[in-house]
């Protein structure tokens, strides 16, 4: 379930971003990608991640970490930067699609 939970959050994002043209649910998107951010930071490490690793022995980021970012090895930090690295793309992209539907 946790796994099923991760992979709507890491794939559905981008396409969401994309397609909508929704400036309040993108702004409220773009909120709680900050607040994740932060949790993120001040926990040192994504929740979801630690159940999901707990239960599944791997967790979604371990895919993308061994993937795109050399010297991952599936450690709590290594997953913490993975998690980071992929909350940021998401920000990014929502902010830019924000940007663009603000007219700036």
């Amino acid at each position: 379930m946790t796994f099923i939970i991760h992979a709507v959050i890491v794939f559905g994002i981008p396409p969401f971003i994309i397609f909508t043209k929704n400036k309040k649910l993108l702004l409220l998107l773009f909120i709680g990608i900050i607040i994740s951010y932060i949790l993120n930071l001040y926990y040192k490490h994504c929740i979801l991640t630690l159940l999901e690793k707990k239960l599944n022995k791997t967790a979604i980021v371990d895919f993308f970490g061994r993937k795109f970012l050399p010297g991952f090895d599936g450690s709590k930090e290594d997953c913490n930067v993975a998690g980071a690295t992929i909350i940021i793309y998401h920000g990014i992209f929502c902010f830019l699609k924000l940007l663009k539907l603000y007219n700036f």
